[in-house]
């Protein structure tokens, strides 16, 4: 799927062929990025419950997730150069996620406030330095073809809002100019994109793009930067946008304000999206390169449950759009240290946090696994967000919230006047009998939920009112 229709085409047209994701018929991509597990790993840091923690990337797979984002640096030795970054491409396929590559065009991090390109590119023509990336993409393009990479999905740069590799907009008010970056840092942008494409297309005759921007809650910018794209031949599929909500980037912090983001840059390009960075933490406080990134989002407490909650309200929000087509969770493994331990989905002995659902998805159940337990009340599904209201409930036992904390429990029901029992489907979900009726003091049947996707026990325990 080629998008090079200059932007005013694809305005005009429409209303009369709205495109919504999936347009191939391909499932949502519910994905991790998760490449500082190899480093990790190699440390001693181990993830999953103790007694038989391991392999991230197999603990990742049966938690639900099936595809994988892989960094890519220019340099060959080190994190995230080639070598490193073909280890962690066959890590992740051989655990059965679908890996795609993100070709950042530089030898470290370059995001929303750089983008610095490898050292011997720096003083090429701009003809000369094109070539250059042109083979490059076309050679990595292979290479991790050959260690799995085979989803057909490529991520050009990474959020690349005012540039990518050295040709980046200093000023942070021409930044927002978008005449200044359509004839500048857009502009000589464009044609390194279009150089690397044309690299990954010589390995990959089918690829699709990605191009990942950090502004979700900025529509405008996202639209203008497509069109200088397009206008200059640059081939987009998706685009790319990172989601943190409690990061104060902006105070457009709800699913709803993501949602009229994502329709407004679609109304406008026909372009669907790919949240290729999202997380949110799991404590109030925490020290770091991102301690002012601890904005509460309403109805969501910076606790482990609450990030529980967000985690499982997000993917749903994310499966039943139209327009989304995959979201990927930034660093789940990375719980070493202070930068990014809230936001992992590991505490600081490895054991998994109730967000990571750590026995899977019932769509993804794979054979002689097991599942997450759906559990249903009056036939639909109790909302995960009430977990995160029973760890400040007097009326919840402190068993079961600690049964909270520890994902041994994924939801509940109204029960009667004596204990309920419950049987498995072959879809993953339990469903409770209905031989009781409701009693005259409300009584709440709680089901704690074993990993051997069996119940464990029911306990009775007041009603506490938000489950009517």
């Amino acid at each position: 799927m080629k998008k090079s229709i200059p932007i005013s085409l694809l305005i005009l047209g429409a209303a009369a062929a709205v495109l919504a994701f999936p347009a191939d018929g391909e499932k949502f991509r519910n994905g991790a990025d998760a490449n500082y597990a190899p480093a990790l790993a190699a440390g001693g840091h181990t993830w999953g419950p103790l007694e038989k923690s391991g392999d991230i990337f197999s603990l990742l797979r049966r938690a639900g997730y099936d595809s994988f984002r892989v960094r890519v640096w220019t340099g060959e030795e080190g994190d995230f150069g080639g070598a490193y970054a073909e280890r962690t491409a066959r890590a992740a396929a051989g655990a059965g996620l679908d890996p795609y590559p993100v070709i950042f065009l530089s030898p470290e991090w370059a995001d929303y406030v750089k983008q610095p390109a490898p050292a011997e590119w720096r003083d090429l023509s701009p003809y000369k330095k094109a070539e250059r990336i042109a083979r490059y993409c076309e050679e990595t393009t292979r290479r991790l073809r050959a260690a799995g990479c085979t989803s057909g999905l490529y991520e050009i740069g990474n959020e690349i809002d005012f540039g990518i590799c050295g040709e980046f907009e200093p000023s942070w008010e021409k930044r927002f100019d978008f005449a200044h970056m359509r004839r500048n840092a857009w502009g000589h942008a464009a044609g390194l994109i279009r150089a690397a494409e044309a690299g990954v297309r010589r390995s990959d005759p089918q690829a699709r793009f990605i191009l990942h921007l950090t502004q979700w809650w900025n529509p405008d910018f996202c639209c203008a930067f497509l069109a200088a794209m397009q206008e200059q031949g640059v081939e987009v599929d998706y685009l790319g946008l990172s989601f943190f909500p409690s990061s104060g980037l902006s105070p457009r912090q709800t699913f709803s304000e993501l949602d009229e983001s994502v329709r407004k840059i679609h109304a406008r390009t026909g372009i669907p999206v790919v949240i290729c960075e999202y997380a949110y933490p799991s404590l109030p406080e925490f020290g770091g390169q991102f301690a002012s990134w601890n904005r509460e989002v309403p109805g969501y407490p910076l606790s482990e449950a609450g990030q529980a909650a967000w985690v499982a309200d997000f993917l749903a929000f994310c499966r039943e759009h139209p327009l989304i087509a995959g979201a990927y969770y930034w660093s789940p493994e990375w719980y070493q240290g202070e930068t990014w331990a809230a936001f992992s989905l590991f505490r600081p002995d490895g054991t998994p946090k109730p967000a990571l659902q750590a026995e899977g998805a019932p769509e993804n159940k794979q054979p002689g696994g097991s599942s997450t337990l759906t559990l249903l009340y009056n036939d639909r599904e109790c909302p995960a967000s009430l977990l995160a209201k029973s760890e400040s409930d007097p009326g919840v036992p402190a068993e079961l919230k600690a049964a909270v904390r520890a994902g041994d429990i994924v939801g509940w029901r109204r029960g009667g006047e004596k204990a309920v029992t419950g049987t498995v489907r072959e879809n993953g979900r339990i469903v409770f009998s209905d031989g009781t009726r409701f009693s005259a003091e409300g009584k709440t049947a709680f089901a704690v939920l074993k990993k051997t996707a069996e119940v464990s026990r029911l306990l009775d325990t007041p009603d506490l009112g938000y489950l009517q």
